[in-house]
């Protein structure tokens, strides 16, 4: 359900999803918004709206989410290259699996699709 508002947001709020990883206790998420859009917007749509669908259907109360998230600027190409690696292992380094291709939860899983290689497409299409 999580990941479904994930797509819905990419839909309304984001200009492309890099990579996200979705584990037991938290979500990395690699997004660049819309220009309408800000992080903020795009975390209370997500958190609001997951929330609500899951609370619907396991019939629970309270909340889910912590109050505060953190975000930070990614400034160039081989610090954005160690953050996908590091979202899409993080499923390995907390044992969960052996791959990151493996953890179904993810974008390195090869039945989600991202932003990503059109993103890089795109960038090196304007630079020549």
């Amino acid at each position: 359900m999580v990941i479904d508002y994930i797509y819905r947001a990419k839909e309304k709020m984001l200009k492309y999803l890099l990579a996200f990883t979705l584990m037991p206790d938290h979500l990395h998420l690699l997004i660049i918004p819309k220009d309408e859009s800000t992080i903020s917007d795009i975390m209370l749509f997500l958190k609001k709206g997951s929330s609500r669908v899951i609370h619907i259907k396991e019939n629970t109360t309270g909340h889910l989410w912590a109050k505060r998230f953190f975000d930070r600027g990614i400034r160039s190409e081989k610090k954005l290259i160690e953050t996908v690696e590091y979202i899409h292992n993080n499923p390995v380094k907390a044992e969960l699996v052996k791959k990151p291709q493996d953890y179904s939860y993810s974008s390195a899983s090869p039945r989600w699709e991202t932003d990503l290689e059109r993103y890089f497409d795109l960038r090196y299409t304007v630079l020549k």
